[in-house]
């Protein structure tokens, strides 16, 4: 028989009955050896997401004092190592570019919380975190040289992953640079020139 995976998660929610409803979701998670804390205040979240030092961690978007951007922040500058998941009321392009931004690992809507759900999110997560050590060689392709930056930066905010990024600024240059790095992932900008993406 598999041995059953030992996490530690923390849920950092100030409405108690969403923090009850998430725990049981979670707790139904047969597959693994769950030990779950709840924090009900930013304040006892930070506290508990650097001394019990979770692998996992669930922070509601909206939260007493502070908001759970700002929560995560200060978690990241303390302790990078968890998965930080943003619990949200609704998904947004807004709410998702400040997912990538922050460099926040996932995100749940509250409406859609299920169990297979929540089992998915907790395979990303391990997936993630076994693959933390691995680095990642990352190939970005684009002609225009802030885009390059933009997408620079937020493969950098991405804490979970280890990358190593290589630019390429044409068509010919990414050719050349696949062919030598052998990247084991390549964004293309779709119009390039000379070259369709």
């Amino acid at each position: 028989m598999e041995q059953m995976e030992n996490l530690r998660i923390l849920i950092i929610e100030d409405n108690e009955d969403d923090a009850t409803l998430l725990s049981l979701l979670l707790g139904k998670l047969t597959f693994y050896n769950l030990n779950i804390k709840w924090a009900n205040t930013s304040e006892d979240g930070i506290v508990n997401a650097v001394q019990w030092n979770p692998q996992i961690i669930f922070v509601d978007y909206r939260l007493d004092t502070l908001n759970g951007l700002e929560v995560i922040r200060k978690i990241q500058q303390h302790n990078p190592e968890p998965d930080l998941i943003l619990v949200t009321d609704y998904a947004t392009e807004s709410i998702l570019a400040e997912t990538i931004q922050y460099g926040i690992d996932d995100f749940v809507v509250k409406n859609k919380l299920s169990i297979n759900l929540l089992d998915e999110v907790v395979k990303r997560s391990l997936l993630r975190t076994k693959k933390r050590i691995k680095q990642l060689n990352v190939l970005l392709v684009d002609d225009n040289l802030d885009d390059l930056e933009l997408m620079s930066t937020l493969f950098q905010r991405l804490k979970s992953w280890n990358f190593n990024i290589e630019v390429a600024q044409s068509g010919q240059e990414s050719l050349q640079k696949v062919e030598k790095s052998q990247p084991d992932i390549v964004f293309i900008d779709y119009q390039l020139d000379g070259y369709i993406g």
